[in-house]
């Protein structure tokens, strides 16, 4: 197969990274992939180049602009499928995409389904160009089409996989801490996500209060960057967290992030299938995560990670502190997590299902391809 697989910009994030590892994997399996993307930014470089993925930019300043250029793509590289990988995208592989008489055209959503109405009903039109769309959760294919009225058959899962090549840590904990210009006998609490109120930023800042008070030598780094930034960064100062909670700020060095890890949180609200718990989970690191609703699809209670419930800030302290005081859970967490991680986010499994949906659109198939 010719795919070309669309975004719209190569930024930071998880969804970018799942994108280049797709076609990396595609083309080892025999078909040629291309990268496509339509606004100028470009992160990731050290992965694309180690994957040798070159994406191809196509710049346009409107609407009808890209249509044409991505179009006139289209017909020049005789593609037999576009997906678009990420919201906004998905238009373009309906629209572009059908004007060109693509033949296969996939859209994308990657969280939980919770966008106002007019999304639901742009979606719901988009729906008509595209022969299916490839989620990476259940709990997100079940939202989407109770919100968009999409029929289900159309909604496709395919879970993330782990880059293990651009992944692994390049430095021991040790010196990851002392990079971060922390001690190395501090207990490091990290947590990774855009600063959107989803993610719930404000309840992580509360529970490091709380372990400050009977972990003194507890450190919480926070690493992504939104529209909250400022306030939250104000919030922190007012709970006097200013010389023991670093704002990072978005980062490309995931990895070396969590080589300086102790545990990994995650506090969110609402979430798909969260990149950076399945790379904490590569990593071997403890786990302390929030029962948003799919956590399960990850995660279960006592073996691979320890949940807390959402918005209460008392009961999440409760668990970091466990970890903190008690070394062979903090090994008995992240050993069951790394050899999950391995056991299911397997690259050339991934692959294979995104392969199988591309070709045959089988919805009980493409389902089951989690």
């Amino acid at each position: 197969m010719n795919i070309a697989i669309i975004l719209d910009a190569l930024d930071l994030g998880g969804a970018e990274r799942q994108a280049i590892l797709c076609v990396s994997e595609l083309r080892k399996l025999g078909h040629s992939a291309d990268l496509i993307h339509y606004h100028p930014s470009v992160e990731y470089v050290q992965m694309l180049t180690q994957l040798q993925v070159t994406p191809i930019y196509v710049p346009a300043h409107s609407f009808s602009q890209r249509c044409r250029r991505l179009r006139t793509l289209f017909l020049e590289r005789d593609y037999d499928v576009v997906h678009g990988f990420k919201m906004a995208a998905e238009v373009y592989a309906a629209v572009a995409g059908a004007w060109a008489g693509v033949p296969r055209r996939f859209g994308s959503f990657r969280n939980i389904y919770n966008l106002s109405f007019r999304y639901c009903v742009l979606h719901h039109l988009v729906d008509k160009g595209l022969d299916g769309w490839i989620v990476n959760s259940k709990v997100g294919a079940e939202s989407m089409a109770r919100y968009t009225r999409i029929h289900p058959r159309k909604i496709l899962v395919l879970r993330n996989a782990l880059c293990t090549e651009v992944f692994s840590a390049p430095v021991c904990g040790d010196s990851a801490k002392t990079k971060l210009g922390l001690s190395p006998d501090s207990f490091v609490i990290t947590l990774i996500a855009r600063l959107e109120p989803a993610k719930n930023h404000r309840m992580f800042i509360d529970v490091a209060s709380l372990v400050l008070r009977r972990a003194p030598q507890a450190r919480f780094l926070v690493v992504g960057k939104g529209s909250l930034g400022d306030a939250l960064k104000r919030y922190a100062s007012e709970k006097g967290l200013s010389n023991t909670m670093i704002f990072l700020g978005e980062r490309s060095d995931v990895a070396e992030i969590l080589a300086a890890t102790d545990v990994s949180a995650l506090t969110s609200d609402f979430e798909g299938l969260p990149n950076v718990i399945i790379e904490a989970m590569s990593a071997g690191k403890p786990i302390v995560c929030t029962d948003y609703k799919g956590h399960d699809e990850l995660m279960s209670p006592e073996s691979n990670a320890l949940i807390s419930p959402c918005r209460n800030a008392e009961a999440f302290a409760e668990n970091v502190l466990r970890l903190i005081q008690d070394e062979p859970l903090r090994r008995r967490l992240g050993s069951n997590a790394a050899h999950y991680a391995q056991k299911n986010f397997s690259p050339e499994a991934m692959a294979r299902n995104l392969e199988r949906i591309y070709l045959h659109n089988d919805s009980d198939e493409g389902q089951s391809s989690n």
